[in-house]
């Protein structure tokens, strides 16, 4: 597991902290605490992301 970058924004409701790791894994299973609501695996950018999300994508070289 590599980390590649963090985003933090904050919105006038709530604080977003987006961890972005390159990670090699044998199954799909994934155990999260109870620090965490959610994870998404990705393969590849995708037009419908946010801009500040593909931006971290591009300057980590993920999907060089």
């Amino acid at each position: 597991m590599e980390r590649k970058g963090v985003i933090s924004h904050i919105w006038p409701h709530h604080h977003n902290v987006t961890f972005f790791y390159r990670v090699d894994v044998a199954d799909d299973h994934v155990r999260m605490n109870e620090e965490h609501r959610a994870f998404e695996w990705i393969n590849r950018t995708s037009e419908d992301l946010r801009p500040y999300l593909k931006e971290m994508i591009k300057e980590s070289g993920m999907f060089r």
